[in-house]
This record gives structure tokens, sequence and C-alpha cells, in this order.
């Protein structure tokens, strides 16, 4: 993969974990307001997941980059 293509990639995992987070804590902020502490903890957890689920794709780049150094 060249850099170009790790660049894009590594804007849209960026701008994808941002939108989670704003919406996770949107959420979490309604819920708070609303009296369920416990819920809004559950949904700060499931944004926090759903940010490293979409960082995967970029790891697995990550990854296999370093795997082609080490085999040099």
């Amino acid at each position: 993969m060249n850099m170009e293509g790790l660049f894009e990639l590594c804007m849209m995992v960026m701008l994808k974990a941002v939108g989670l987070t704003v919406l996770g804590e949107l959420a979490a902020r309604l819920c708070k307001d609303a009296g369920e502490s416990a819920l809004a903890y559950a949904v700060e957890l499931g944004a926090r997941a759903a940010v490293l689920g979409a960082a995967m794709p970029l790891l697995s780049k990550l990854f296999e980059f370093l795997g082609d150094i080490m085999s040099l």
C-alpha cells in the first residue's frame, strides 16, 4: 500500500471516530439528563467499542506494513 492510500485510510478512520464519539457523547448526556446513569455508561462503552471497530482496518494495514518491513 502506498502512502497516499494510507493517508486516505487514516483520514477516513479519523472522521468516523469523531462522528461516533460525538454521537455517543450526545446519547450519553441525554441518558444522564434522564437520570439513567447506568445506561449512559453503557452507551459510552458502546461508542468506544464502535470507534475501536472502525479503527480495525487501519490496524490491520499497520500490522501488514510492519510485517513487510520485518521481512526485508
